[in-house]
């Protein structure tokens, strides 16, 4: 096990394979002491669902251990990926139509949170779909606005 005490927050996430628990911890602790730059917005971003899980479980035992006295940002709320459909070509296309909604209306958090979880299909993605997701990419780092004409 660790060397914390048994109702210690970083008890919450066990080891694991998936993702890297202890990088998980040293990125929680460095947050505290700091205010939230676009770095830690990438390596967010960055997570596969197993380590976005974890890490989620890693908030919430923060939060019961010490409250709600941090100032961090809590992750934008996307619309439920449980509502999908089960097709996975129906979920890849509804999931692309969120996030171009999302850049029409200029919400750029919940954008960035969609980018992640489309580009885990690249591989199946067609060529138009890929340079989308590379155009929101751009857009949504440089900060350049999303209008349609």
């Amino acid at each position: 096990m660790t060397g914390y005490p048994k109702n210690d927050w970083r008890n919450a996430v066990p080891e694991s394979d998936t993702y890297d628990r202890d990088a998980l911890i040293a990125f929680r602790e460095s947050l505290k002491a700091r205010e939230q730059t676009s770095e830690d917005m990438a390596f967010v971003m960055g997570m596969s669902d197993a380590e976005v899980n974890a890490y989620g479980k890693l908030c919430e035992a923060w939060t019961k251990q010490f409250g709600e006295q941090e100032n961090i940002e809590s992750p934008p709320k996307v619309e439920s990926l449980h509502d999908e459909p089960k097709d996975l070509n129906t979920r890849i296309q509804h999931r692309l139509d969120q996030l171009e909604t999302c850049m029409k209306e200029n919400k750029r958090d919940e954008a960035a949170a969609l980018v992640p979880d489309i580009s885990k299909f690249w591989s199946v993605l067609s060529q138009q779909d890929k340079e989308f997701i590379q155009c929101v990419r751009i857009a949504l780092d440089e900060g350049i606005d999303w209008k349609v004409s």
